[in-house]
């Protein structure tokens, strides 16, 4: 070939640009090139890279239907959940309406009637509803008033859209006039392709508007710590017809302790009340506390309910008493007991003590106490006294500037004391007598000035109640020819054959009962609990593995004597050895007894007398019957 010239290069390279930019390029196509001019060095680079430039990657069609599905599912999952939450047609408890009709007029105690509708706005059914209204704890069954009503529940089912459903709830509402009971509803339900559970809540009022009682308090606005209190409590019927078995519930503050009077001081009963009738009970007690102190007593009236507490109430009052520190702080101890829970038992000489002290910024001037002594129990002939007088005309005990010349002035902080003792009269002249007392009134009287010159008498008065405690007497022995069983065997027992005895147990009691009488008692190894009884009512038991007997006595009558006693006996018997000869064995030992007075509340305990062969009230027994023959 004829060598190339410069136009040939230039014509070359025309067409092989043409030919690389060209439409219909063949695919993978790659021009040679052998040499080219330097001047056309800079386009041949650049071809050449877009030559060898990778080609791109396609995404597959499943993989962008799948993110496509994944939008369309999180755009229709928000959309439900707009409308849910946000109304238009969305289902909302918002939606649904719980109404209760209003009550005009309810009287405490009477039945309030609760027309409750619930109504299902939504475009959907509510299904599976259920209603409930919660009530105080003072509610009760409108079809028996002694029964608590905490809660109504109904299964009202399923409700269409637009649709209302209706129940009617009766209930017995007690309270004070005016008080508002504000009653909690509660509608729960599903709807239909969930098994979420939505819950509807609502609140109603219910207004007492008028009580068949009123409860009036009187209590005195001051009393000094330590003082006796009265408060009256008055109950007064603005029913129109009979009210029976009305009682009064007490809620005492802190510090006051109610006197003892033999029956319950917390529920006090009024009984039956007439339309317009005012009754009334009294609360006396002590209190104790810090100067300035207020306390509040607060009382409910109503008719009693089961076990012995307040069943339905009618209506409640409230009194406060201001305590101040005495002027002249006195203590009053029985035999070092200084509450107001005093015992004393029948017969026994009982130690009186009283201190005092002057808590007044100034002097205390012609002090005096006295203590007056009441009561049929009290031997008026046994008072003594030590730094006092006792005038028995009127049983009453001073101490005085006559008798203690330091009371004439008492200086601010000064102190002192007195003392008596005295008893009660014998049993047999008291026991007759049931739940006996001796009451002591202590008087304090002195005279203070103000702004030293204004002359100003001081007085308090401390009342105590002194009861007097039963004595129980327990007996414990063996008889063989005497008792309910007949018993046998050689007399005297004979070593390796069995004689039996029967066993008793008598209890007494003078001038109050006894509850929960109870006697326990071992046998030894060698004797056998045989099994009968007397009584035969269960109240004698054995128990094998600890070879206890008991006895439930339970309820010993006051006055029960030694001529008739609560008796219980069972039999056993003996299997003395030779071992024991010339002995008396012993059938019964570790005998203890307890009871409770039921006036004073005080646990009585002691123990019995061993058993042994020794049957010495049996008639015609003499002492060597008793020991093991030889």
């Amino acid at each position: 070939m004829p060598p190339s010239t410069p136009n040939d290069n230039s014509s070359a390279l025309e067409e092989l640009r043409q030919k690389l930019y060209a439409n219909n390029a063949p695919e993978g196509y790659s021009p040679q090139l052998t040499h080219a001019p330097s001047v056309h060095q800079a386009p041949l680079e650049e071809t050449t890279a877009w030559a060898t430039e990778e080609p791109k990657k396609k995404v597959a069609w499943s993989v962008m239907f799948l993110f496509g599905a994944l939008g369309v599912f999180v755009l229709a999952l928000g959309v439900a959940a707009y409308f849910l939450v946000f109304g238009g047609g969305a289902i909302s408890t918002d939606n649904v309406e719980v109404s209760v009709a209003p009550i005009p007029s309810l009287r405490s105690g009477d039945v309030a009637t609760l027309l409750v509708t619930v109504k299902n706005n939504n475009p959907t059914p509510m299904t599976g509803a259920v209603l409930s209204v919660s009530f105080p704890e003072s509610a009760r069954a409108a079809d028996n008033s002694a029964l608590p009503y905490p809660r109504y529940e109904d299964m009202i089912g399923d409700i269409a859209p637009d649709a209302s459903v209706t129940r009617t709830v009766r209930v017995v509402l007690s309270g004070a006039e005016g008080e508002v009971f504000t009653l909690p509803l509660k509608v729960e339900y599903k709807t239909d392709g969930s098994n979420a559970t939505f819950v509807k809540d609502e609140t109603h009022d219910v207004t007492i508007t008028s009580s068949p009682l009123s409860v009036r308090v009187v209590a005195p606005p001051q009393a000094t710590a330590g003082q006796d209190i009265t408060l009256q409590v008055y109950i007064r019927s603005d029913a129109t017809t009979v009210l029976e078995n009305i009682v009064v519930s007490a809620e005492y503050p802190f510090g006051f302790i109610p006197a003892k009077t033999g029956r319950s001081t917390t529920l006090l009963d009024v009984g039956t009340i007439a339309p317009g009738q005012e009754a009334s009970v009294s609360i006396r007690g002590t209190l104790s506390g810090e100067d300035m102190d207020e306390r509040v007593f607060r009382f409910k009236a109503g008719t009693r309910g089961a076990q012995g507490t307040l069943g339905i109430t009618y209506a409640s009052g409230q009194g406060s008493v201001a305590l101040s520190n005495p002027f002249l702080a006195t203590t009053f101890a029985i035999n070092g007991n200084r509450g107001t829970d005093l015992v004393i038992a029948v017969g026994e000489q009982s130690g009186a003590n009283l201190e005092w002290v002057n808590s007044l910024p100034g002097d205390l001037t012609d002090a005096q106490i006295s203590v007056k002594l009441t009561g049929e129990a009290l031997d008026p002939a046994s008072v003594s006294v030590t730094g006092g007088f006792y005038r028995s005309v009127d049983q009453t005990i001073i101490f005085g500037r006559e008798t203690n010349p330091a009371l004439a002035r008492l200086a601010s902080g000064a102190k002192g004391s007195g003392s008596f003792s005295f008893r009660t009269k014998p049993i047999d002249a008291i026991r007759s007598l049931r739940n006996p007392t001796i009451a002591a009134t202590v008087a304090i009287s002195g005279r203070s000035s103000k702004d030293g010159n204004t002359p100003i008498v001081n007085t308090a008065t401390i009342n105590r109640t002194i009861q007097v405690g039963t004595d129980v007497g327990f007996a414990s022995y063996a008889a063989r020819t005497t008792g309910p069983f007949t018993n046998t065997g050689p007399v005297p027992p004979r070593a390796n054959v069995e004689t039996t005895y029967t066993l008793i147990f008598d209890f007494t009691t003078t001038v109050n009962s006894v509850a929960g009488a109870t006697v326990r008692g071992v046998l030894p190894p060698y004797v056998r609990f045989i099994g009968s009884t007397s009584p035969n009512d269960g109240s004698i038991t054995y128990d094998e593995a600890t070879r206890t007997v008991t006895w439930a006595a339970g309820e010993v009558p006051a006055g029960t004597t030694t001529n008739a006693p609560k008796r219980g006996a069972f039999q056993v018997a003996l299997l003395p050895s030779f071992s024991q000869q010339g002995t008396s064995p012993l059938l019964m030992s570790s005998i203890s007894y307890s009871a409770t007075d039921r006036f004073t509340k005080r646990l009585l305990e002691g123990r019995g007398q061993d058993v042994s062969t020794q049957s010495s009230r049996d008639p015609g027994f003499t002492s060597i019957q008793g020991e093991v023959a030889r």
